[in-house]
């Protein structure tokens, strides 16, 4: 989920200091952790079938005529939130109907979680982005791996 960038002077300052330490000397920014081979046996799931095939992952949203669109506060928001209710589809595809070309089908819980974050979203326009990113990052933490593994299959 995405959210505004805090694009403050002392945010700038902080991303400049951060830039020249990783100049000055390499930083692990991934070091291996149980939450780092969690995540990338989730993605090896989600981009390969059982049998190593490469599995291409595209999602219809029947219903995205019904949607009624009133934020026109910056054009990209319908993208945003369209890719919202993909991401939930792809989250759940074990969960999910596939169309006749394979393609995930998104269904009315997907854009209802979707929903729910972009309001989530909007809300937050105006406060810190770093207490949404913490609020963000409690959420998931609070949820764990394994909740989201079982997230990913088959009901």
């Amino acid at each position: 989920m995405g959210y505004d960038v805090d694009t403050s002077d002392s945010q700038d300052k902080a991303y400049i200091d951060f830039e020249r330490q990783r100049a000055a000397k390499a930083i692990e920014e991934f070091p291996m952790s149980e939450d780092v081979l969690t995540c990338r046996e989730i993605i090896k799931f989600l981009k390969e079938t059982e049998d190593g095939e490469p599995r291409i992952v595209g999602v219809d949203i029947p219903f995205n005529e019904r949607i009624v669109w009133t934020d026109t506060e910056n054009r990209r928001n319908f993208n945003i939130f369209m890719d919202m209710i993909r991401a939930f589809a792809v989250f759940r595809f074990m969960q999910r109907e596939l169309s006749e070309n394979g393609s995930i089908i998104a269904t009315i819980d997907d854009f209802n979680d979707a929903k729910r974050h972009y309001s989530a979203r909007r809300d937050c326009k105006h406060s810190t982005w770093t207490k949404h990113k913490s609020d963000s990052a409690n959420t998931s933490h609070s949820l764990g791996a394994s909740a989201i593994l079982r997230l990913c299959r088959r009901k």
